[in-house]
């Protein structure tokens, strides 16, 4: 694995009985990028997602976070070196306002703060995710954008070196997707790096840096969104030529 490789993976394989879901897929994540990940539904995305965050166990190969193994471990542990993840369907504690459920995240994350000092790092992500005007309200009674920034806070609550993103963007409007895309750009400028599941592809084209696409389990193409749009295997597997045009 190259030395310049925040997060790597070699090949990695998931198996669910028959059912092989991420087939000997290679990856590297340098530090301080965005690294998209696309792909039709089934292709295997979210399974490798939850192998690198914990989820799940590789069946075979390896994932390494700067140089050491992370795959098989448990998810909180996996949390405590330093990769989190959000969910598609996001998962605030409901009754819990805003700035108790970001809380939660500094308290049980890497920081260790405690007392005056996890609350000034709450203000801070509040702040930061601009949800401070929001910070009184119940998680059940924000709209689809604003629970979908809370999950953002929560998990830079937990002071993560890699943030794995799964499809942050979807069901937004344009407004509410570019908004999305601004401040996933701040956190990689805040030195985070980030790898995001997405199928708005305007979104993803625009604020990665590389892509990486997958196929019924397997990895077809790499390289820089202007390449990946050009991509013969990528636009018979999932673009489609209309998109492209």
């Amino acid at each position: 694995m190259a030395d310049s490789a925040l997060l790597a993976g070699r090949a990695v394989v998931k198996r669910f009985g028959g059912l092989v879901a991420v087939n000997a897929v290679d990856f590297e994540v340098r530090r301080a990028e965005i690294f998209g990940l696309i792909g039709p539904n089934g292709a295997g995305k979210t399974t490798l997602f939850r192998c690198i965050s914990g989820m799940y166990a590789p069946t075979s190969g390896s994932i390494r976070l700067r140089g050491k193994e992370i795959g098989g471990l448990a998810a909180h542990v996996v949390c405590a070196r330093g990769v989190v993840t959000t969910h598609q369907i996001v998962r605030p504690f409901l009754e819990m306002n805003v700035r108790r459920n970001v809380l939660v995240g500094v308290l049980y994350g890497r920081s260790g703060l405690r007392g005056a000092r996890a609350d000034a790092e709450v203000q801070r992500i509040l702040e930061f995710t601009e949800l401070a005007p929001h910070e009184h309200i119940a998680a059940k009674s924000l709209t689809l954008a604003r629970r979908k920034r809370l999950e953002v806070a929560r998990a830079l609550a937990t002071r993560p070196d890699v943030l794995l993103l799964d499809e942050v963007a979807a069901g937004l409007n344009p407004t509410e997707s570019a908004r999305m895309v601004e401040l996933i750009r701040r956190i990689r400028d805040a030195g985070v790096t980030i790898v995001m599941v997405e199928h708005v592809m305007k979104a993803i084209m625009s604020v990665s840096d590389r892509i990486m696409v997958m196929d019924l389990g397997a990895k077809i193409a790499e390289g820089a969104p202007a390449e990946i749009a050009k991509d013969q295997r990528v636009i018979k597997a999932y673009l489609g030529q209309e998109a492209v045009a």
